[in-house]
């Protein structure tokens, strides 16, 4: 059950001197993600119960039948009781670029540090309203999480934006308190790998790998299009391209710059 929110999406006028990131849109989508992971959560139940059912009318012998019952009830088990989700992000290395911002630098963990509050206060925030409308995970129990150092961490945080205090994390803390939360956990710092392939950013918290490279095609000089860019050793010829991080094409098209080394990428890369 992961699912993540592209944080480029959340940066107003990117790679310009106004740009800035919409902390207010984002805390508030990552309530609605965090109500979207909870549904996923009686989906998933849903198609557990399927599975058993298939497994009792099966023919199969009640020996093997048992064992497999067996993985799958404690499954369930394990789905229901705890609404485990894990919401996070990718995209964080566009994302400070995006910003003007370099990977690593102090600026740039303060501005992390300020979204990943958001998305914590934000679906956690979600939790909480769902356990007052629908009840809490089972076996939640206040005692049981009172010294949790991530949660005391709640009393400290507020979160607010342009001047706007979006959620006091005191008072948040003392409504989890009273009525628990629905899921017993809420986040997770996923690579997400191929969302980021279908996104075209960079990979979930990882700065870019690389700003360029370049691509050959192997050919005939007498084809047509073809153009010989380079000649190997065993005499083949390869048309050459190049090819640029999605987001250095865009930081192109919006500065008119053709020098990845001015890029906010450069000399950040893994």
């Amino acid at each position: 059950r992961l699912l993540c929110l592209n944080l480029l999406s959340y940066v107003v006028n990117p790679y310009t001197e106004e740009a800035k990131f919409d902390l207010k849109l984002f805390f508030e989508h990552s309530k609605i993600a965090a109500r979207m992971m909870d549904d996923i959560v009686d989906l998933e139940e849903e198609c557990i119960n399927r599975i058993l059912e298939k497994i009792d009318s099966d023919p199969d012998p009640e020996d093997i039948k048992s064992r497999e019952r067996s993985i799958w009830t404690r499954i369930l088990e394990s789905c229901v009781s705890g609404r485990r989700c894990g919401l996070g992000i990718t995209a964080l290395g566009d994302t400070l670029a995006a910003l003007g911002l370099d990977y690593g630098s102090d600026e740039s963990i303060d501005q992390a540090e300020e979204i990943y509050k958001a998305l914590k206060l934000g679906s956690y925030t979600a939790s909480v309203e769902m356990a007052e409308e629908l009840g809490p995970f089972d076996g939640w129990d206040y005692e049981k999480e009172k010294s949790c150092p991530f949660l005391k961490r709640f009393k400290k945080d507020t979160l607010a934006y342009e001047g706007e205090v979006l959620v006091k994390g005191k008072e948040l803390y003392e409504r989890m308190k009273v009525s628990g939360r629905r899921n017993i956990a809420m986040l997770t710092i996923a690579p997400t790998g191929s969302v980021s392939t279908m996104t075209r950013t960079t990979s979930g918290v990882e700065p870019a790998y690389l700003l360029d490279y370049t691509r050959r095609k192997k050919g005939n000089p007498g084809d047509s299009n073809f153009r010989v860019d380079f000649v190997d050793s065993s005499g083949d010829s390869w048309m050459e391209f190049k090819v640029y991080h999605p987001q250095v094409e865009e930081w192109m098209r919006i500065t008119g710059e053709t020098d990845v080394t001015k890029s906010p990428w450069y000399g950040y890369c893994a």
